[in-house]
């Protein structure tokens, strides 16, 4: 299970409900939200919230980095978007089994990203782009 809204949000909503599980999310680590305020990306858009307590997120900004506001169905996976230097977003992502190009990160993981497979201890950096990853296996663990 991934974090995931707990009920749809049109274009104009002003807060989120998502649920927090992070047992098996390879994405959310525990306190990966952080409280005062970040940026997380539901489908294709960013959205900068001002605060986040128990799964509820005040929105700051809809479409935030040049994405588009939209609307958005229960149970759409949330992500925290790493802040970003300049205009690269290069995260650390985990999760079981390998990345997928062109999905794995898609519009948050810039090239540089790094993606740990937590199943067979593989190692992959996106040597794509933002729009379109693509996940180059760098180092096995065995």
């Amino acid at each position: 299970m991934s974090s995931v809204l707990l009920k749809a949000i049109s274009t104009t909503d002003t807060t989120l409900s998502v649920s927090e599980d992070n047992t098996s999310n390879p994405y959310i680590e525990e306190g990966t939200f952080a409280a005062t305020g970040g940026t997380v990306q539901i489908d294709a858009e960013q959205i900068t919230y001002s605060s986040h307590y128990m799964g509820q997120f005040q929105i700051a900004v809809r479409g935030a980095n040049g994405t588009a506001a939209a609307a958005h169905l229960i149970n759409a996976v949330v992500v925290p978007v790493a802040p970003a230097l300049g205009s690269v977003n290069v995260v650390f992502m985990n999760g079981a089994g390998a990345p997928t190009n062109t999905t794995t990160g898609q519009y948050f993981a810039q090239i540089g990203s790094m993606y740990a497979d937590s199943t067979n201890g593989n190692l992959y950096i996106n040597a794509g782009t933002i729009a379109a990853p693509v996940w180059k296996l760098v180092t096995r663990a065995s």
